[in-house]
């Protein structure tokens, strides 16, 4: 609960559990998995990896393809998810890279021959162990909005991406995890409103928010207050973006194509254009290159 509520960890306790760890595979669930959600939410990813990846190591060596792998890999896939636009490209192929290794032992673990990790695995797991099945539901979610966020390779088509986080909803009630059944919700929301449909991502954001606030779960409250808001644009702005603008601007000083920004906001090739079109003139850019450079310059993107 200490992550949910976002409380600081010591670093003592870390250099304990990493002692520790090695004699208490549950050592894993107790400390480093909230330290992978603290460091996550600090904006500091690579210490977060390192963490992960120590405690993958030693739990694969000390106790086999122990279950809790399971939960972490999601873990760090919604950390990887989350902290997508501010990633530079050296920390997004490591990101990448260890997600990859880390899906091939989960798909060991869940009874699933490596098949790449966007596979759906077996059901055996599913009538087994539902703890187990709930964390590779939200992982297989939240890779595909590691590929949405980050405009690595295709986009994920967005029926694939609602059916995912519906599942890892269900998956979540099934167990009977309140607080992780509300953060499926939240971004279950993101994808219903991304696909168009406002009013399922009304319902299942306000059934997160109930719980969120429950439990005094800051985290996934800031997560759903940035969810909800919408860039402010006063009229007498001349460089004043709608909302819609606002989202394609970021995305374009990310690098990605009128293509890619189409896949990625569910819009055809031709509407990216006429949105990038329309940032140029209201910045006073001459290419896309330079929209960026002055969109940074006046604070409007990272």
């Amino acid at each position: 609960m200490r992550a949910a509520r976002g409380e600081d960890i010591a670093e003592s306790e870390i250099a304990a559990v990493r002692e520790w760890w090695h004699v208490d595979g549950f050592g894993v669930v107790q400390l480093v998995m909230p330290a992978v959600e603290h460091y996550g939410h600090r904006g500091e990813l690579a210490r977060a990896l390192d963490i992960a990846e120590d405690a993958v190591d030693d739990l694969e060596r000390t106790w086999g393809r122990f279950h809790a792998i399971v939960r972490l890999t999601a873990l760090v896939a919604g950390q990887v998810a989350g902290n997508a636009p501010q990633l530079d490209a050296a920390l997004l192929r490591r990101a990448t890279a260890d997600l990859e290794t880390m899906t091939a032992r989960v798909d060991a673990i869940v009874g699933e021959p490596q098949r790449g990790v966007l596979e759906p695995t077996t059901s055996a797991i599913e009538d087994t162990n539902t703890e187990t099945w709930a964390w590779d539901r939200r992982l297989r979610a939240e890779l595909l909005r590691v590929r949405w966020l980050t405009g690595q390779g295709t986009p994920p088509p967005v029926g694939d991406m609602v059916a995912a986080w519906h599942e890892s909803v269900d998956a979540f009630e099934r167990y009977g995890h309140p607080y992780e059944t509300a953060r499926s919700r939240a971004r279950f929301a993101a994808v219903l409103r991304a696909s168009g449909d406002v009013a399922g991502a009304r319902r299942e954001a306000d059934l997160a928010r109930e719980v969120a606030t429950r439990l005094g779960a800051g985290p996934l409250l800031r997560e759903l207050d940035a969810l909800e808001s919408a860039p402010a644009t006063a009229t007498d702005d001349p460089y004043a973006l709608t909302p819609r603008e606002q989202e394609v601007l970021e995305l374009v000083a990310r690098g990605l194509s009128n293509g890619q920004v189409g896949a990625q906001l569910f819009i055809s090739t031709k509407t990216a254009s006429v949105h990038v079109s329309r940032i140029l003139a209201k910045l006073g850019a001459s290419s896309r290159t330079e929209a960026a450079a002055l969109a940074r310059e006046r604070g409007l993107v990272p």
